[in-house]
C-alpha cells in the first residue's frame, strides 16, 4: 500500500538492534516491511523480535546520568526470508533457542500455496514470475494510492470503524480458533483477525476490488498454516516437547535417574534433571 518509488520503504534486516529501533520509530502507525531475515545476526535476532513487537526501545541514560526518553512506536511488521526466526536464533553460538514469547510475536508462515508458490491465482499471467514482475512494476508506479484512499474512508467515522473492527476480530477468533486453544494461539488468531478486519473494511469502502469475505478467507488460511507449522493448538512449550520426544526410537527406554543418599537421615535427595 505504501511501498514504492525511490523512498526505500522496504527495509533490510541487515542492521543492528539500535538501527532497527530507529527504523521502527520512523514507521510509527504504519507498516514496516523487512526483507531477508538471514541478514540479521543470530545473536541479536531474539532481542529484536521482542523490541519490534513490544513497541519500545532501550531505556538509556544521558551524560548527566538522567534517563532519556525511550523511543515508542505502534506498528505491524512484515518480514521475508528463506529461514525462520527459530532457525536464525539457533545460529547463535551461545546455544539459544526460540522462546514462546518470540514465537507469538514473530509468526512464521510458509509462503507456499501448493499451487503457484506464493500465489494462489495468476490472474491471466503466464506464470508466477510474470505476475510477480507485474506487481513490482505496478507498486513502483502506484504506491500510496490505496493507503491514502483507506485513510480517507475511515477518518470520518473512526469510532464506528473501531467498533466494526473489534467485532470482526472477536467473531474471527470465535470461529477459527477453538475455545480450548492455548492463550498463545488465541493471541495470534486475534492478530490475523485484525488483518482480516482491515481488509474487509477496505473492500467495503471499495479501496480494494475484493468480494466480501475474501480478506477473512486469506487470514484464515494463514492462521491454519501457522497452527499446522507449529504443531497444534497447545502452548509452544508442549509442541516443542512433542517434537523432541518424537526423536526417541520406538521402544527405547530411558535410563532411571541416579539417586544420591542424603548426608543426614530423613533428608530428601535430589537427582539432577535429565536434559533431552
Amino acid at each position: 500500500m505504501w511501498s514504492g518509488g525511490r523512498s526505500h520503504y522496504v527495509r533490510a534486516w541487515r542492521a543492528t538492534a539500535n538501527g532497527l529501533e530507529a527504523v521502527a520509530t520512523s514507521h510509527n502507525d504504519a507498516l514496516l516491511c523487512l526483507d531477508e531475515l538471514a541478514q540479521l545476526g543470530g545473536r541479536e535476532a531474539g532481542e529484536v523480535a521482542y523490541m519490534l513487537a513490544n513497541g519500545f526501545g532501550k531505556v538509556r541514560s544521558s551524560r548527566e546520568a538522567t534517563l532519556r526518553k525511550a523511543a515508542h512506536w505502534r506498528l505491524l511488521f512484515l518480514s521475508s526470508g528463506e529461514i525462520s526466526l527459530q532457525e536464525k536464533i539457533a545460529e547463535d553460538a551461545r546455544g539459544r533457542r526460540q522462546t514462546a514469547g518470540q514465537a507469538v510475536r514473530v509468526v512464521d508462515v510458509a509462503a507456499d500455496t501448493k499451487r503457484h508458490g506464493l500465489f494462489e491465482e495468476l490472474h491471466s499471467f503466464a506464470d508466477a514470475p510474470a505476475f510477480a514482475k507485474h506487481l513490482t512494476t505496478s507498486s513502483r508506479r502506484l504506491y500510496g494510492t490505496a493507503a491514502r484512499a483507506f485513510i480517507e474512508a475511515v477518518a470520518p467515522d473512526l469510532d464506528g470503524v473501531r467498533a466494526r473492527v473489534r467485532a470482526h476480530v472477536r467473531a474471527f477468533v470465535a470461529k477459527h480458533c477453538p475455545a480450548d486453544a492455548d492463550g498463545q494461539v488465541q493471541r495470534v488468531a486475534g492478530r490475523f483477525g485484525l488483518i482480516a478486519a482491515a481488509g474487509e473494511v477496505a473492500a467495503a469502502a471499495r479501496v480494494l476490488p475484493w468480494p466480501e469475505g475474501e480478506a477473512t478467507r486469506a487470514a484464515r488460511i494463514c492462521l491454519a498454516a501457522w497452527i499446522e507449522g507449529r504443531g497444534g493448538l497447545e502452548s509452544s512449550e508442549v509442541t516443542e516437547g512433542d517434537r523432541a520426544s518424537a526423536h526417541f526410537p520406538v521402544g527405547a527406554r530411558r535410563k532411571p535417574l541416579p539417586r544420591r543418599v542424603g548426608a543426614q537421615a530423613g533428608r530428601a535427595s535430589h537427582a539432577q534433571p535429565c536434559r533431552v
